[in-house]
């Protein structure tokens, strides 16, 4: 498990987010980030993302693939509109925007973006699966034929795999 510290991992997240939005966070209010590590599908508002809220500071992470909800707030007291953005980390612990975003100008800001995560979050699932997988195949070859190296096993695997869909 390879791990990352972050000096300021919220800070970072909100920098992408207002990047993505094209507005500025107003210091009046409150902003916050969080973790998502599953989504609700049935829920209508912000309960159903799921996960740990990043509190500011230094904090060290697991690398491995992430999506973030990263929210804040611009505008007057009076008028005032909170901005919700969805920011991923990969497998190195860089940050990056996505097409996901949204805003509290009309009710639903949770229900509409809710399926778009949901669906981003099963795909960066199924990607750091990969590697487990394949680790796992890697080590029952070994064991099996602990003569060959990780290139050899890999080639013949894709050799094999040719074969078969040809026909």
């Amino acid at each position: 498990m390879t791990t990352k510290i972050f000096d300021n991992l919220r800070n970072e997240l909100l920098n992408v987010a207002q990047e993505m939005t094209g507005e500025r966070r107003d210091s009046r209010f409150k902003d916050w980030a969080k973790s998502i590590a599953k989504v609700n599908r049935k829920a209508t508002n912000g309960y159903a993302f799921d996960g740990d809220w990043v509190n500011d500071g230094t904090i060290e992470l697991e690398l491995k693939p992430r999506v973030f909800l990263v929210a804040f707030t611009h505008g007057s007291r009076k008028y005032n509109v909170t901005e919700y953005a969805i920011v991923t980390m990969d497998a190195n612990g860089e940050l990056h925007p996505t097409e996901i975003k949204t805003d509290s100008g009309a009710s639903g800001w949770a229900l509409r973006i809710r399926d778009t995560v949901a669906d981003l979050l099963d795909s960066m699932i199924a990607q750091d699966e990969k590697p487990a997988a394949h680790d796992r195949f890697l080590t029952i070859i070994k064991g099996r034929f602990p003569e060959l190296t990780e290139n050899e096993i890999i080639t013949a695997a894709l050799n094999l795999y040719e074969m078969h869909t040809r026909n």
